[in-house]
């Protein structure tokens, strides 16, 4: 049907004619969301479809996978939340214990009964509103703090992630990173975690653990860096090739150990036992793409120009 799969994510799809892209496709299983300005050509790929495949229309997307879609077109926003799933799981967890705001099991009565209630799968079920629309739930870490959570999301059913169109100038997407060092009480490893924001709507983010223990707080800001800027080359590859300009990604960074690390080769006994590997986000700084009126002025510089 003419359509290419994008590099950076094989779920979408992209119809061009002559340089311009008149079609997205997003294909999950057996779920297809269609994006166009132009109804015709929507028309014709359903037809199409409909030909090879039985389908069944839904009309304008409201739903998919768990995550309810609305619009309004006079302010040309899109609202994204999971409010119809939340509020299943907050019932389906009623039905079986009180929410009760009491911190975890004090007595041995208490911690027996515990043994009975489904943890992991409540964890699990809230850890998908996070991963989808809900980045306010990131740190879900015992049985207390899930109640807590639990009552906080019935309260707040219809929150969500709210899109607006902006007009913009090739910076689109901005990253914030920030860790808590030594935080993990057990292991003394470091918390991380960043946000990507898309015209200032969070697009991607994540709270972690570090795999390995910091020996100060650079070490910590080194490892938070890297998973952002792996994140970051890939969130800029995919929105380019959807056809939205953005230059080299703005990142902000309040170590200032670190951006003096990244901006000056110099040896120290302070930073000396952090891996090699590590200077990977150097290298990327170094070797950034030029944006391209930059990158056409250099070659006006060296006289280099096409035919």
């Amino acid at each position: 049907m003419g359509f290419q799969r994008c590099n950076y994510n094989s779920c979408v799809y992209i119809l061009k004619k002559d340089a311009k892209i008149l079609l997205y496709l997003l294909l999950y299983v057996d779920d297809i969301l269609l994006a166009s300005s132009k109804k015709d050509v929507i028309n014709r790929l359903k037809s199409k479809l409909n030909f090879e495949f039985e389908i069944k229309e839904l009309g304008e997307a409201k739903r998919i996978l768990g995550m309810d879609i609305s619009k309004n077109r006079s302010k040309e926003e899109l609202f994204l939340s999971q409010q119809g799933y939340i509020k299943k799981v907050v019932e389906k967890v009623r039905m079986h214990d009180k929410l009760s705001i009491k911190h975890g099991p004090i007595t041995n009565e208490e911690r027996n009964r515990m043994t009975s209630i489904q943890y992991a799968s409540r964890a699990g079920s809230i850890m998908y509103g996070m991963v989808c629309s809900r980045l306010d739930l990131v740190r879900v870490i015992n049985m207390g703090a899930l109640k807590w959570i639990l009552k906080y999301l019935n309260s707040s059913l219809s929150s969500g992630l709210r899109f607006k169109r902006k007009l913009h100038d090739g910076d689109a997407i901005k990253r914030y990173v920030n860790f808590d060092y030594v935080g993990h009480i057990d292991t003394r490893k470091s918390l991380f975690g960043y946000v990507f924001t898309l015209f200032g709507t969070t697009i991607s983010w994540r709270s972690i653990l570090e795999l390995v223990a910091a020996l100060s707080t650079t070490q910590a800001e080194f490892i938070v860096l890297i998973e952002g800027v792996k994140e970051a080359m890939w969130i800029k590859g995919l929105i380019v090739e959807l056809g939205i300009a953005q230059n080299n990604v703005t990142v902000f960074c309040d170590s200032y150990s670190d951006i003096h690390i990244y901006k000056h080769q110099v040896y120290h006994d302070k930073s000396k036992h952090i891996n090699v590997k590590l200077h990977f986000i150097r290298d990327v700084i170094e070797t950034k793409s030029l944006p391209y009126f930059k990158f056409k002025h250099c070659l006006d510089l060296i006289g280099f120009s096409e035919e």
